[in-house]
């Protein structure tokens, strides 16, 4: 209302600063401050409001801006974290995979030693298998040897004393034996 009352009043002198009638300065700074006054109380309360709310959205979108920060700043915690769970697993993961092929190269060594152990007690049974085969082989040709040699003494060299006298030892022999 007191724009509006302020307007009809510097209407005249608007209006004569216009036509340039006046040659002081007077006019001009009359109708400039009549001018800003209106202006002022029109302008005023929403100039004020859109000031205000400018500045809230100004400070709604830091508040934003700093949420989405501290919110990345989090991500990036958690993905560094993940990351270096995931290098500490894998870690873990090969002195796992290294321990179970030190364990595993260990058992494969004892299995073939065992194996090597059998394999060796096993040529050497059969080895000895073969020497009393081959012990008993020669007894057998040894004895079938003596048993021709001393046949062929006994009918070349053998006389009826001799036969006598060795009939007569062998039952003495038994006669002890008892």
């Amino acid at each position: 209302m007191i724009a509006l009352g302020l307007a009809f009043v510097a209407l005249p002198a608007v209006v004569l600063a216009a036509e340039g009638e006046s040659s002081s300065n007077i006019p001009k700074l009359v109708n400039f401050t009549i001018l800003a006054a209106i202006l002022i109380a029109l302008l005023r309360r929403p100039l004020a409001n859109f000031l205000d709310a400018k500045a809230q959205q100004i400070r709604d979108e830091l508040d934003a801006s700093r949420a989405d920060r501290e919110a990345a700043a989090a991500a990036r915690e958690l993905a560094e974290a993940r990351e270096t769970g995931r290098d500490a697993e894998a870690e873990r993961t090969r002195v796992r995979i290294t321990e179970s092929a030190v364990d595993e190269g260990q058992r494969i060594i004892a299995a073939a030693e065992e194996q090597a152990k059998k394999i060796t007690a096993a040529a050497e049974a059969e080895v000895e298998a073969e020497v009393r085969n081959a012990e008993r082989r020669l007894s057998a040709a040894a004895a079938r040897a003596a048993v021709r040699v001393t046949r062929e003494r006994l009918r070349t060299g053998m006389t009826d004393e001799d036969h006598s006298r060795l009939i007569h030892a062998g039952i003495e022999a038994i006669r002890s034996d008892r």
